[in-house]
Order: C-alpha cells, then structure tokens, then sequence
C-alpha cells in the first residue's frame, strides 16, 4: 500500500467503485486505451530500470491515472448504485411492459450482471426481479380491466403475457379472481352464485 500514490482512503473508494460498477462491456474511451497502452510499456522496460527511483515513481503515477480514467468512464455509464439498478429495471420494465422479455436481456439492457440484478432487487425491493415484472404487468393490467373496456386477450397481450389462459392464471394468483370477475367486481355487477348439489 506504501508503494501507491493514493492514501488509503482514496485507495478503498477507488475499489468500492470499480466493485460496484456495472459488470457489462462497454466501449473503451481512446483516452484509456491510450493510458493503457502507455502503461503496459512502462511495465515491460520498469524490470531493466527497477532500481531507478524516477521509474517507480512514473510507474505509480500511470496505475493512478489509468484507475481514474475508469473510474470516470464508469461514471459516465451505467448505473453503480443497487437503488439505481431497481429504479432503472422498474422504469425499463413500464416502458416495455408489453414486450417479451427475460431477465438476463433486462440486465445486459441496464449494463449490469443478472446476479447483480437480482441482488439489487432482493435487497431493495424483497423479491426477485421477474416477480416484480409480473406484480407489475398485473397492476397495469387490473388498471386497464378498471378503466377500459378492452378485451381481456387484448389487455394480456398488451401487459406481455403470451396467452390469455396464463394471463387468467396468473391475475388469479395475485388477485385471487380472474380478470372477468375483477372487472365485474369493479363495476358492481353481481354475479349469479353457484348452486350446490345436483
């Protein structure tokens, strides 16, 4: 740690923010590219020139500079923060909400690892992210069976369900009704009761 040009307390934020960052590639700026190529033949030459006090000194600085080139292209893309991750993921979900989607594809969209994904979502929100994409295609759709008069194959289609039958089961596991009986419960229409026995 001595032998770095950074102080302990830069050199622990320096590590949080290259451990937080987003795990996708991204394209490299021609700026780090450049550090880095100028770096990698100072290492290559620093074995001959070790003893040279000015060596080890421009070594140090080049890794400095190199880190906080990353660490401002970092900053530059993506999304670093797990409360960030879930508002991204959440408002990418409402904007596509009627898309098929995975959540592997949602991740590599947000620039983040599904693993990181999830984590962000158990911690931040309780639940795993494809849950809450269905939570929330089920609101939209309980909104649209309040508010329209659109078919209910029409709502599911458009609230990215594939069918109308998984739609059905899946509004009744949330709601315990499904989407017909929603929709009258809301307008106040009573439904005939069913007779016991014969």
């Amino acid at each position: 740690m001595r032998n770095l040009s950074f102080t302990s307390g830069e050199w622990k934020l320096v590590e949080s923010r290259l451990r937080d960052a987003p795990l996708a590639s991204r394209p490299v700026s021609p700026e780090l590219r450049r550090l880095v190529a100028a770096l990698s033949r100072e290492v290559q030459t620093w074995n001959q020139r070790r003893s040279e006090r000015l060596s080890r000194a421009r070594l140090r600085t080049m890794v400095c500079e190199t880190l906080v080139e990353v660490d401002s292209q970092i900053e530059k893309t993506g999304v670093s923060v797990p409360g960030d991750v879930v508002v991204a993921a959440q408002r990418y979900f409402l904007e596509h909400l009627g898309d098929s989607m995975n959540i592997r594809g949602v991740a590599r969209q947000l620039g983040v690892s599904r693993g990181r994904l999830f984590e962000s979502f158990r911690r931040g929100v309780g639940m795993a992210p494809h849950d809450f994409l269905l939570r929330t295609r089920i609101d939209k759709a309980g909104e649209l069976l309040a508010t329209t008069k659109r078919q209910v194959t029409d709502i599911a289609f458009g609230t990215g369900f594939g069918s109308s039958q998984y739609f059905s089961t899946v509004f009744r596991k949330f709601t315990g009704l499904t989407p017909l009986e929603y929709r009258e419960e809301l307008s106040g229409v009573a439904r005939p009761s069913k007779k016991s026995g014969s």
